[in-house]
């Protein structure tokens, strides 16, 4: 995927994305979120915001929602966007002078605390 970037190929990249997650096992779930992960960091950066948006609900439908959540906000994060719902109805900014990681904050909203 990387190299098809580099030569800005996107749609081809999003392709061999999705036929990697046809062909590695079901049992193996750290390369199937490292996969969906990958595809979600295409869209942060060549994607709009519905196609981003899109991908990373159907990551959180096949792994972890709270796992995939965190990823995608740090990847928001490091892609310098400025705020992201942590759950339906609510938004947190993200500031790198915020305490804690992104996962710590939406924690907090989360729990409620």
């Amino acid at each position: 995927m990387s190299f098809l970037l580099q030569l800005h190929e996107v749609d081809k990249a999003r392709a061999i994305g999705r036929k990697a997650l046809d062909k590695i096992a079901l049992r193996e779930e750290a390369e199937k979120l490292n996969v969906w992960m990958a595809l979600v960091n295409l869209e942060i950066g060549f994607g709009t915001t519905e196609s981003r948006e899109k991908v990373w609900k159907e990551a959180a439908e096949y792994n972890d929602k709270r796992t995939v959540w965190a990823r995608y906000a740090d990847a928001l994060v490091a892609a310098g966007k400025q705020a992201v719902s942590c759950s339906p109805g609510s938004r947190v900014k993200l500031t790198a002078g915020r305490r804690g990681s992104v996962a710590e904050v939406c924690q907090e909203v989360f729990t409620g605390r």
